[in-house]
């Protein structure tokens, strides 16, 4: 769903159907980069691309422990549907969704605004994931530009995550979209 319509895109004839440009979006004064999409000659199986809902919450949870068991720290999950729910009742993060047709959600980008000192309002992507068994077919690539666009539309001044540093498929990703990484600096947590 970009800002109210749902765009499933199944091939390149739909990119047209829906009213894409040759490289962009336009739709409400927004543009998305599509060079990558136009590139492929499949683009994908159908996915909506929309905003989570909050009964959407079980699916954002289940995701979220499919990340954690990838990134071998399936114990470390603590959160709740519940938590879910709430926090996107509240407007306490967003989340954009890869909805299949049969309803299912395969893919997600979990964010929020914070503030840098330095760049002023920043997106912070928190998690990032696509079933394991469907990565490598452009769902990624859609989430990602999406969460970027909506970034930019709410006024975001930089974009900010982590990522492992052994995990090279999420770095070489990352850096198609010319994502640097900062040396020299860890992250400090404290549990409460």
């Amino acid at each position: 769903m970009l800002y109210g319509h749902t765009f499933p895109i199944k091939s390149r004839k739909d990119i047209v159907f829906y009213g894409f440009g040759k490289n962009k979006l336009s739709f409400l004064g927004l543009s998305l980069q599509l060079n990558s999409l136009l590139k492929q000659d499949s683009i994908m199986i159908p996915y909506s691309i929309e905003f989570a809902k909050p009964e959407d919450a079980w699916a954002l949870l289940e995701l979220v422990k499919e990340l954690a068991v990838y990134e071998k720290a399936e114990q470390d999950v603590r959160t709740t549907a519940k938590d879910y729910e709430e926090g996107l009742r509240g407007g306490l993060f967003k989340a954009i969704v890869a909805r299949s047709e049969s309803g299912t959600i395969d893919g997600m980008a979990l964010y929020y605004p914070i503030f840098s000192t330095w760049n002023g309002m920043t997106m912070y992507l928190e998690d990032f994931v696509v079933r394991e068994r469907l990565r490598g077919q452009g769902i990624g690539r859609l989430l990602f530009e999406r969460w970027i666009e909506d970034s930019r539309h709410s006024g975001a001044k930089m974009l900010k995550w982590q990522v492992l540093d052994w995990n090279e498929p999420a770095k070489k990703f990352y850096e198609r979209y010319g994502a640097g990484f900062i040396k020299g600096w860890e992250n400090g947590i404290i549990k409460l």
